[in-house]
């Protein structure tokens, strides 16, 4: 069904894969499709045809819906049923992107999948030093150098200054053949 929304854009939806009853909009919008459910005591109920209100379903400030799968209940993100639904993705470490750094906006032109070393490197992450993977630790008094490698955060020292954090950092990456 097309329809169109205040931005002229024309609204379509598409069934989430592995989620049957259930479509998701190139608007970041989710739905329910009307089906019947069985009960518990094995009748069956209408469910009829419903647009699902998002909720901040965690601390991260992800739009998050609540769906049935598989007769259970179970809370998913937003973005990542858009992304499933419409976007191909790559590798199998990349992650969901939001182009413009609003977690709530899920509208499909505004998701992409990038792989974590490029979604670290935003710039738009808060932190105390001009460096990825750099940050000042007040209680030490001394820039600290971390990086995530094989899904493991390794801490690299506390240095005197930021750019020999940096530098220990661009060191562990040339070693590791890190660079992407």
């Amino acid at each position: 069904m097309l329809k169109l929304n205040k931005h002229k854009v024309k609204e379509f939806w598409k069934n989430i894969p592995n989620h049957e009853g259930y479509e998701a909009s190139n608007l970041g919008r989710i739905r329910s499709k009307k089906r019947y459910v069985k009960n518990g005591d094995d009748s069956y109920r209408l469910i009829n045809d419903k647009i699902l209100k998002p909720y901040m379903g965690n601390k991260n400030l992800y739009t998050s819906v609540s769906i049935r799968c598989n007769g259970l209940r179970k809370t998913k993100r937003v973005h990542q049923l858009i992304a499933i639904t419409f976007l191909k993705k790559e590798n199998i470490d990349d992650v969901i992107n939001h182009k413009n750094f609003d977690r709530t906006d899920n509208r499909l032109c505004n998701l992409e999948y990038i792989s974590t070393r490029k979604n670290t490197n935003k710039k738009h992450l808060k932190s105390s030093s001009k460096y990825v993977g750099v940050c000042f630790m007040k209680d030490k008094n001394k820039w600290a150098s971390y990086i995530t490698h094989l899904k493991r955060n390794i801490h690299l020292g506390f240095y005197e200054t930021e750019i020999k954090a940096f530098d220990a950092r661009k060191k562990y990456m040339i070693k590791n053949n890190l660079y992407v």
